[in-house]
This record gives C-alpha cells, structure tokens and sequence, in this order.
C-alpha cells in the first residue's frame, strides 16, 4: 500500500528507491524520504542497511514517484557536509528522532558526532 501511495506522490519527499544489490545484482525497492535543501540527499535514519551498501557499491539507482522515474547517481558526504543536513531530516522527519542519538535539543555538533552512524548521500541526476 505504501508502494502505491509513493507512486501516486501523495506522500511527501518520498519515493522509491531502485537500487541494484551489492553481492546478488538483483534489483531491490524500498521507500526512501528524501532531505531536500536546495540539494536533495538520500539519508539513512536507521544506520547502515543492506541499502546503504548497494547503494555505495553502485553509486546508481532510479527515484520513482508520480509514474515518472529518474535515474539518479549518488554521492556519500562526509560529517562536515552530511551534519547540516541529518540535523534538517530529524527536524522534517520526527518519526526517526528516536534513532539518533542526539538529545531532545541538538545542536549541530551533536551531529558531527553521529554522522558515521547515518550515511548520508547527495542526489544527483
């Protein structure tokens, strides 16, 4: 149902991701919220998945979300760029605060400090 709500683009800042798998090459989908701030940046709330692994060994994949599909490229950040944008997403995305470790009123060195816990990669097409 998800997958349909996504594809419809009734769900803000969320699309599904096409990523190919590191190991198997077969092709994996899973929805994805986009941090968008004049860049877009695919980030990972949870900590390093299986995702984020297929998505640095390929560096590409496809967004998909309005029937329409963009194949997009990605590039990881390091924490002094990856800082300012983790703290946006635990702003727009409060579902996810629970999974940084950051306190309830963070600052940005609170996330220099957990930036290698949560990949952050610029969205490029």
């Amino acid at each position: 149902m998800v997958s349909a709500l996504i594809r419809l683009g009734l769900l803000p800042h969320t699309y599904l991701l096409e990523v190919r798998g590191a190991h198997s090459g077969k092709l994996r989908t899973l929805p994805v919220t986009l941090g968008e701030n004049g860049s877009r940046w695919l980030v990972a709330p949870y900590g390093e998945r299986p995702w984020v692994r297929n998505v640095r060994a390929s560096g590409s994949g496809r967004l998909l979300r309005r029937g329409r599909a963009a194949t997009v490229r990605f590039e990881e950040a390091g924490p002094e760029a990856a800082a300012p944008v983790l703290q946006r997403y635990w702003r727009q995305v409060p579902g996810t605060r629970p999974y940084f470790e950051v306190g309830t009123a963070p600052g940005i060195e609170d996330f220099r400090r957990v930036a290698a816990a949560h990949p952050v990669f610029r969205v490029t097409e």
